[in-house]
């Protein structure tokens, strides 16, 4: 089983031509694992955003405050499978990093990432990672289930 962690940086596309528009976005980490099944990556939003844009003016009209910007958020716990995930499910991508470039198809799970990220902050990355490695089996398994079933 591969672990990975990658801390992606914050950004600032903002551009007046509104086509090359992408506005900011604040640093990200990914804690993912992955296998010939499948990847099963943590996605979690640090709001970690480059210093030209910790007071911009949603700081200053209040529609984010400071705290916003250095408190985390979890996104979500993203799946990636080289099968469909549920019943007639489109290609997600044709080229997956988590799935060695591979076509891939996505689902994600926003309830279960608090209890990960809770669990990485109070055990630390082992113990995250355990709790990925359990949720990956269990997951592929169901998934290989389903196909025989059905």
């Amino acid at each position: 089983m591969k672990k990975e962690i990658k801390f992606q940086p914050a950004w600032d596309k903002r551009s007046s031509d509104l086509r090359k528009d992408y506005g900011i976005h604040g640093s990200v980490l990914h804690v993912t694992i992955s296998d010939e099944k499948g990847a099963v990556n943590l996605v979690v939003h640090l709001n970690w955003f480059l210093p030209q844009n910790r007071n911009t003016k949603y700081c200053e009209l209040k529609v984010y405050p400071f705290e916003y910007w250095q408190k985390p958020s979890i996104s979500e716990i993203i799946h990636h499978s080289p099968t469909p995930t549920y019943h007639e499910q489109d290609v997600s991508s044709e080229s997956c990093y988590f799935l060695g470039n591979k076509p891939c198809y996505i689902s994600s799970s926003f309830t279960f990432g608090n209890k990960l990220f809770e669990l990485l902050i109070s055990e630390g990355e082992e113990k995250l990672f355990d709790a990925l490695i359990e949720h990956h089996n269990s997951f592929f398994k169901r998934l290989r289930n389903e196909d025989r079933n059905q």
